[in-house]
């Protein structure tokens, strides 16, 4: 049987049930041997609870549960609000990634953190001197450059030389039908050949025969066939 941690009443009784009934379900067991194995994690106060049971009171395992729940309730730790978030500071030479590995178990605790309220205590809880505190604290002014999120094209400014700067939109889900469309109304603006790109440094892209310049041409002999021969090749020709 997987192990479970023996429970004495110190600590949180949902926190115990819950860790049990896991390692009940990964056995597949039935409600009754739940019943008869519960009281075998059980230690001083909480046995003799158990034992204290009248016999045949307990009908299933949820009624054994919420009986041991609310005789220990006392035992349950409280659920943690938004505001005891202030009280997780960064110590005076505890490092940025130590203090952030605090700050997030201690979110752990706390039903229905809103993400805005995370934020506030999280910045208001940094050392004045942290780098990190400096850098995200910003005024309105130094805001107003700040885009909100939008679904427009994206648009790049493309610098070649000593040409003027020119902006370029990024389109990236065209259909065909509308790829060709706008294809065909700027066809003067795209360079479909080599010819429609003057001034391209001979280093990036030029047009050559690929043979080596410094071999003279070679004169092949004159190859002569037979009569029955040359009358084919005429046929063909002709």
């Amino acid at each position: 049987m997987p192990q479970c941690d023996l429970y004495d009443g110190t600590g949180d009784p949902g926190e115990h049930v819950y860790q049990f009934e896991t390692n009940m379900l990964l056995l597949q067991v039935s409600d009754a041997v739940m019943c008869r194995a519960f009281p075998t994690t059980l230690r001083k106060a909480t046995r003799a609870w158990f034992k204290s049971l009248q016999p045949r009171s307990i009908l299933s395992f949820n009624q054994l549960s919420d009986l041991f729940q609310k005789h220990f309730v006392s035992s349950h730790s409280q659920r943690k609000n938004s505001a005891s978030l202030l009280n997780v500071v960064q110590e005076k030479n505890e490092s940025l990634a130590c203090y952030l590995g605090r700050f997030n178990v201690a979110t752990l605790e706390i039903n229905n953190l809103d993400e805005s309220v995370k934020y506030t205590a999280f910045l208001r809880s940094l050392r004045p001197t942290s780098k990190f505190a400096f850098s995200v604290n910003k005024s309105l002014l130094d805001l107003k450059d700040v885009k909100t999120p939008h679904d427009d094209p994206l648009v790049i400014t493309i610098k070649a030389g000593n040409f003027k700067n020119k902006e370029a939109l990024i389109i990236e889900d065209l259909e065909d039908e509308e790829l060709v469309k706008l294809l065909r109304t700027y066809v003067d603006v795209f360079a479909w050949t080599t010819a429609d790109m003057p001034g391209i440094d001979p280093e990036i892209i030029t047009h050559r025969l690929n043979a080596d310049p410094s071999k003279k041409p070679v004169k092949q002999k004159k190859r002569t066939f037979g009569p029955e021969r040359q009358e084919k090749i005429k046929e063909e020709v002709d």
